[in-house]
């Protein structure tokens, strides 16, 4: 029988106390797991994704937010689809939002590309169809009907980015890619696995005091959304990744950035990927999600767990960052938490530096009159770590989102939103008009057109983002339709 390989855990530089925490299983706490990875190959393309739980919320028992989708476009299946989506920690349901927005998002991309050119799409529109649905799971949450998009974001809401790839490379040897993002979820080009370009705005770039305030669906923004272009060379790799990679991240030229840039040059193993994307660092604890796309002609095989040289185990800890980089042990007990000690009988951490050989006492002078042993009892005892120490993603306020009725009607008067006066509950945040190719599933603008996520014309259940059996309040017969 042969050896079972091991997936080493991965860290940047000081990977801090938070690193050694378990937690419960996230299973227990709601129907999402801790982890969840994704891998394989589409034409030339070569796919890696995971979304794994932040340090945060296994110290404070709490799901993972963050989700990914992927899928195929267009009458070949030649435009492969990734949808990122972060929910926002301030509401406390926000693993739905994320959840109804990567489901739905690539269906209704992969819909509209069905009726024209990537070109052609009203992503006002299609991601107005997606704050409704993320609105009407707030409202089946809630058991409130008359739940309005403000303080539906209070319960659940999510960040999103948009990627559509070319599968197969353009007549010139490219592949032009389109971007979305809509809140601080961002999308990055490795150039030849060397150097980090950024396609979405870089958070926090040139602000003098960094911000948490982040902007969230079911709130749309108050201005019209434009996608992005993203070009693709050959040996290039686009990614999407949510803030728990991109903050630490950086603007790509630091000590993070140099380690994964030289770490996913190649798709590495996707079990690997998925423990890279979970890499240590200190005061970053937040849920991470990362897709990467390569465009590098797929492997015949996958790469294999990379093991230590002349056989031995891998190392239960690898540094990531560079030879030049400090390494240095996880810090000593703080006022942020004590450093958990490892498992009995484990081996001592390979970055750990050799202690230091301190010179022996002087022998105790036969005169002294003080003979006694120092009271154990009276060091310091380091305090449990509490969430606001362990850094992290702050909550945004409410007041960081806009909202609904705070966007005048002339914001959005070239892609037919409703005025202040209108019927619709979302007012001047509707980017509908009534002819408006999402109508049909969206609760905006006319009520009595949405309809009610129910099984039925959902078979995969998508709609019902918490996955229950009780499909008694998705029946539209008997259901208000501007669930």
């Amino acid at each position: 029988m042969g050896v079972v390989p091991r997936v080493s855990r991965f860290q940047v530089g000081e990977p801090g106390s938070a690193a050694q925490v378990e937690g419960l299983p996230a299973m227990l706490l709601a129907q999402q797991p801790d982890a969840m990875i994704d891998a394989g190959e589409v034409g030339a393309l070569t796919v890696r994704a995971a979304s794994v739980r932040g340090a945060g919320h296994r110290y404070d028992g709490t799901p993972r937010q963050d989700d990914f989708c992927l899928g195929t476009a267009g009458a070949r299946n030649e435009l492969l689809v990734a949808v990122v989506a972060d929910g926002v920690s301030a509401g406390p349901r926000s693993h739905l939002a994320a959840r109804v927005v990567v489901r739905l998002g690539v269906q209704l991309v992969a819909q509209a590309i069905a009726n024209g050119p990537v070109s052609t799409i009203d992503w006002d529109a299609l991601v107005g169809s997606i704050a409704g649905h993320v609105l009407l799971q707030a409202r089946k949450d809630r058991g409130n009907d008359q739940l309005d998009a403000r303080e539906a974001a209070k319960v659940m809401a999510s960040t999103a980015a948009f990627a559509i790839v070319p599968v197969e490379r353009d007549p010139n040897g490219v592949r032009t890619c389109t971007v979305v993002p809509i809140g601080d979820t961002s999308v990055w080009v490795l150039r030849g696995g060397q150097q980090w370009e950024s396609v979405t705005p870089i958070k926090n770039e040139g602000a003098a005091v960094a911000s948490s305030a982040v902007f969230a669906l079911p709130l749309l923004p108050s201005t019209p959304i434009v996608a992005l272009t993203a070009v693709l060379l050959p040996g290039d790799a686009l990614f999407v990744v949510t803030d728990g990679v991109g903050d630490p991240l950086g603007e790509g030229s630091g000590d993070v950035g140099r380690a994964l840039a030289a770490t996913w040059a190649t798709p590495p193993n996707r079990y690997e990927f998925a423990a890279q994307v979970d890499f240590a660092r200190r005061s970053h604890t937040d849920d991470r999600t990362a897709v990467g796309i390569w465009v590098e002609p797929p492997r015949d095989t996958e790469p294999v767990v990379q093991h230590s040289p002349a056989g031995a185990p891998p190392p239960e800890w690898v540094d990531l960052a560079p030879v030049s980089a400090p390494v240095s042990a996880p810090a000593p007990p703080s006022a942020s938490g004590p450093s958990l000690p490892p498992p009995p009988g484990a081996p001592p951490p390979p970055f750990a530096p050799p202690a230091p050989v301190a010179p022996p006492p002087p022998a105790p002078d036969a005169s002294s009159s003080d003979t006694s042993a120092p009271d154990p009892s009276a060091a310091p005892r380091p305090s449990a770590p509490t969430p606001s120490a362990r850094g992290g993603r702050t909550a945004p306020a409410p007041t960081a989102w806009v909202p609904s009725a705070a966007i005048p009607p002339s914001t959005r008067a070239s892609t037919g939103a409703a005025d202040a006066t209108s019927s619709s509950p979302f007012r001047s945040t509707s980017p509908y008009g009534s002819s408006s190719p999402y109508a049909s599933t969206s609760p905006y603008g006319n009520r009595q057109a949405a309809p009610t996520p129910d099984r039925e014309a959902d078979p995969s259940g998508i709609f019902d983002a918490e996955g229950d059996d009780d499909t008694s309040d998705d029946d539209p017969a008997g259901a208000d339709p501007a669930r």
